[in-house]
């Protein structure tokens, strides 16, 4: 199957992902790179909100991300109106920091970083997926696929209530769905192919919205020379916590969403405080965007949102010191720096009694730390080397630079914030099970794997910084000799960008990554959810299973994916299901269908008429017995209708 199948797939994708959140970020007054960066959050937010305000009014969700974009648009444009009519003369700008930087680059060289970017990661994603239709060989895919499936099926889309797909009784526990949300519609308008619709919003993600919002959160940060610009273009691509992790532990499609908006809500952060040496945003435009944004981040990936409030806390208490100093040398009065410094104070406040409640069941947080004592962890992080990868030497280099710059030259709360993630890395990678650890970090479920992806949010913009420190300093040696020319500039960009992707995109530590993540996205005679046998049979289910039948399925082997890949319903739809007395049956009894006059009644309830054999081979290679189907080839009352290989379909002829 060739790559331009996903074209159609693709397109609508992006344009879930751009359209309505430009429109939205537009109507509210912003321009340029803060518009196109914020646009995915926006769109985020109208998607996932849209779904859940249509879940409560129960009314079609298909329409309602529209729908609430037009409202937002609306709103947006009408406040600007007031606005302008209630406008009086202009505050002076708020100082920024005393700086060495170059003036503003072209925006053109951001584009092409843009370019830069999208390219190295679609090459990335391209070698991961080999195939248009290939899916993740994980545990939690199970439930995205499935999942994606039920609000195609069902037109459920909301966050609040998705999750009774996997309760007992329709339950209705929250589960942050706006990534499948997204893969719901494109499947909706791609003629029904799962794969291809998750497959395409995965890519726009890692393609179109990774690199420019990374690169806003560069742009917040400094007016960068050129060769920063495309530096930090090659290192979008650069970094293997983030996105190739994602698309390889677990896998992490929500945490894969949020963390890929999450730069351009850092870089509203810095704008709103005046930390950045390049003003795009108004403070009331960046806090604009944020009530915009901030729901599409929580329905991404709650986890997501408490990052941001983890970022925000070194942010918040460098702007109180600024403000309080600013105060003491008179430079601002203290009848306005006073109440700044008194809401960054209350911010830190929020977080601080927020964290022990915003936070999972205890119930689920069982991951332990990994196989490291402290020191090695902080090298981890200082190697940007997630859990079994190899450190990304290079880019880590620029980085000590970029720390080293930024201590230098009045950055410290970039290196605050930095240090503060890397601090909690450290506790989730090297602490023991404990009370005091589950109330740090139990918010990632205590999963260092998935804590790993957080290090390259800040990792990225300091290697930048490096790159900026070294051009800097460059120009200033040349220009010690000789004036410096007019194609210095380009030049040295080029040939940095051209460095970086020589030593970064095809290194050892990247083709390592890419392989990890390669091999999990092959059916193959041993794949670890469907093998080959199993795969050849399930494409053959539509043809044999009725739509409106019910197949018994072990969901350990593999075999609840007969909903999400064929269509049709099964018993038990995710591993971690919730039981009911059906499910009982299924799981222990249901060989014995003709013979125990119990197993048939509730057979006949759920309309389970059909069973799949995938054998005892579990997902992770546990044990976990499902007696019911140790006898289906023997017992009385199935019959055998397709088989492949190892793997069998059955008609349960048991019950009529």
């Amino acid at each position: 199957m060739t790559w331009t199948a996903l074209i159609p797939s693709l397109a609508i994708a992006a344009a879930l992902l751009l359209l309505p959140g430009y429109l939205v970020t537009r109507a509210w007054g912003a321009k340029g790179a803060t518009a196109a960066a914020l646009a995915p959050a926006a769109s985020t937010t109208v998607v996932a909100v849209g779904a859940v305000a249509a879940g409560a009014l129960r009314i079609p969700w298909v329409w309602s991300p529209l729908v609430l974009a037009l409202a937002l648009a609306a709103a947006g444009a009408l406040v600007r109106l007031g606005m302008r009519r209630l406008a009086r003369p202009a505050a002076a700008p708020r100082p920024r920091p005393e700086t060495e930087d170059a003036p503003r680059a072209s925006a053109w060289w951001w584009v092409a970083a843009w370019v830069i970017g999208a390219a190295f990661n679609a090459r990335h994603f391209r070698n991961v997926f080999d195939s248009p239709d290939a899916f993740s060989q994980t545990f939690d895919n199970v439930w995205h696929l499935n999942a994606v499936r039920y609000i195609v099926d069902t037109g459920n889309a909301s966050s609040l209530t998705v999750a009774s797909l996997n309760t007992p009784a329709g339950g209705s526990t929250f589960y942050p769905a706006a990534f499948h949300d997204l893969a719901a519609l494109v499947m909706l308008g791609n003629g029904g192919h799962l794969t291809f619709a998750i497959n395409a919003v995965l890519a726009v993600v890692c393609i179109g919205v990774w690199p420019p919002t990374a690169l806003y959160l560069v742009r917040s940060i400094l007016p960068a020379r050129p060769a920063t610009i495309l530096a930090a273009g090659v290192f979008t691509a650069s970094l293997t916590a983030f996105p190739l992790l994602m698309l390889e532990f677990g896998v992490l499609y929500p945490n894969l969403l949020g963390l890929a908006l999450l730069p351009a809500l850092v870089g509203l952060a810095v704008q709103l405080l005046g930390l950045g040496r390049a003003p795009l945003a108004s403070p009331a435009l960046a806090i604009a965007l944020g009530a915009l944004s901030l729901p599409g981040l929580a329905l991404a990936h709650p986890n997501v949102v408490m990052l941001l409030l983890l970022i925000g806390v070194p942010l918040a208490a460098s702007y109180a010191i600024r403000q309080g100093a600013r105060a003491l040398r008179g430079a601002t009065p203290w009848r306005f720096a006073a109440p700044q410094i008194a809401a960054a104070v209350a911010f830190i406040v929020v977080v601080y009694l927020a964290w022990p409640v915003l936070r999972p069941p205890v119930a689920v947080d069982d991951w332990g730390p990994a196989p490291l004592d402290p020191p090695a962890a902080f090298g981890y992080a200082l190697l940007n080397t997630p859990i079994y990868y190899k450190p990304a030497w290079v880019v880590s280099a620029f980085m000590l630079l970029g720390i080293f710059a930024a201590v230098r030259h009045g950055m410290l709360w970039l290196v605050a914030a930095w240090g503060t993630v890397v601090a909690f890395w450290m506790v989730i990678a090297s602490w023991a099970l404990s009370e005091f650890r589950l109330l740090l970090v139990g918010i990632w479920y205590q999963d260092a794997h998935r804590f790993a992806a957080n290090l390259a949010i800040l990792a990225l913009p300091l290697a930048a910084l490096g790159v900026e420190w070294l051009t800097r300093v460059t120009e200033q040696a040349w220009a010690r000799v000789r004036p410096l020319p007019v194609w210095f500039a380009p030049v040295f960009a080029v040939a940095i960008a051209v460095a970086l992707a020589g030593t970064t995109q095809r290194a050892n530590y990247m083709n390592h990554a890419v392989e990890m993540g390669s091999g999990l996205y092959k059916v193959t005679a041993d794949s670890a959810v469907i093998d080959q046998d199993e795969y050849a049979l399930l494409q053959r289910v539509p043809e044999l299973v009725p739509a409106d039948a019910t197949i018994a399925v072990n969901p350990w082997n593999g075999s609840a994916l007969a909903y999400g890949l064929a269509g049709r319903q099964v018993t038990a739809p995710h591993v971690l299901y919730g039981m009911t007395p059906e499910r009982e049956v299924v799981a222990d009894r249901l060989d014995e269908a003709a013979s125990d006059p119990g197993v048939c009644p509730l057979l006949r309830e759920g309309r389970v008429r059909y069973a799949l054999d995938f054998g005892d081979r579990e997902i992770h290679g546990g044990e976990h017995p499902y007696p019911g189907f140790d006898s289906l080839a023997s017992s009385r009352g199935f019959e055998e209708i397709a088989r492949e290989g190892h793997a069998a379909l059955y008609r349960i002829t048991a019950c009529g």
